[in-house]
């Protein structure tokens, strides 16, 4: 807020230059640059115990930046974050089991590694025990079972499980795998999809947005339509802002 003043004739120049110095300095004083973290910053801090830092490395070496790809090392990373009690840790490992990448794939340990996770109130860890229950991996297939880890993720916060549970509902046939699965469920798809759609999952905006477009599910709304493709739109998804143009 700008203070208001009032000029006299009779202020001198030098009081008006005190009046202005700490104005001027306030001015000047800006906020340090954000510094970016290296690689070696991350080991020296995974070797101090940081095992936040020791699972960014898993993640680095995975995906090969800034250093190059190897996912053996990434392991090795994602196990050592996993026993300090990094929980994203060990989901990470339990990716790298359950896709055979840089270890021999396992899906009894990859399910172990989940567990793990999931105990620990990883949401990533949940929703894949979630999977492995809905494919059958390392455990007989059970859609009930499934549901109730990913409504848990959904509900602490992970957006992802929302939207799965919004496509389950909503009768996407690609997640209706296995028996005794819901039937389609309007309320309960706009309900999912518009949790993920709050937490800023782009994906969750657009489904909803074809729900009230298609008018299946829920009555046809092209308001609300126009704004989740806004929404998604606003959030990088390029295919709602083709949408919009169109409706």
């Amino acid at each position: 807020m700008r203070d208001r003043i009032h000029w006299t004739v009779g202020i001198a120049l030098a009081s008006v230059v005190a009046l202005m110095q700490p104005l001027a300095a306030a001015a000047q004083t800006q906020m340090p640059p954000m510094v970016v973290p290296t690689v070696p910053d991350y080991r020296k801090a995974c070797d101090a115990g940081s095992m936040s830092s020791c699972d960014k490395l898993g993640d680095l070496y995975s995906e090969g930046k800034d250093v190059t790809k190897n996912p053996v090392t990434a392991v090795s990373y994602y196990r050592k974050a996993c026993n300090g009690g990094d929980m994203k840790g060990c989901a990470d490992l339990g990716e790298m089991y359950l896709e055979g990448y840089g270890v021999t794939q396992d899906n009894t340990a990859a399910l172990s590694y989940f567990r793990k996770a999931c105990d620990g109130r990883n949401m990533l860890g949940c929703d894949s025990v979630g999977t492995m229950y809905q494919e059958g991996r390392a455990v007989t297939k059970n859609f009930s079972t499934a549901l109730t880890y990913y409504r848990d993720a959904c509900e602490g916060g992970y957006m992802a499980s929302c939207h799965r549970l919004g496509d389950i509902y909503g009768g996407n046939e690609m997640f209706l795998i296995g028996e005794n699965h819901p039937d389609e469920d309007g309320p309960k798809a706009v309900y999912y999809y518009r949790k993920a759609c709050d937490g800023n999952y782009a994906d969750g905006c657009v489904r909803l947005a074809g729900l009230y477009e298609s008018g299946d599910l829920v009555p046809r709304d092209n308001a609300k339509a126009r704004q989740f493709y806004q929404k998604a739109c606003k959030l990088g998804e390029h295919n709602s802002c083709n949408a919009l143009k169109k409706m």
